[in-house]
């Protein structure tokens, strides 16, 4: 696992930040985590309710990570 701390990075037109957070925590592209929720929730829709407790429990960056653009995208 990445040495990073797991939290919420909200860039211009983000809803919660899950999705950018935990790309950023893996150091994959942000869409690759999208489509596995995505696919996650037409598999199992209730999986919605993991997504909204991530957006409340997660810590949020105070700003965006410098490197975030070069690791995630």
């Amino acid at each position: 696992m990445p040495n990073k701390s797991l939290k919420r990075i909200t860039p211009e037109g983000g809803y919660g930040g899950v999705c950018s957070g935990i790309a950023y925590w893996l150091e994959i592209p942000t869409w690759v985590v999208k489509l596995v929720w995505i696919i996650l929730l037409v598999i199992f829709p209730p999986i919605i309710f993991l997504y909204v407790a991530l957006a409340y429990i997660l810590p949020k960056y105070d700003e965006i990570p410098e490197d975030y653009k070069k690791v995630c995208e």
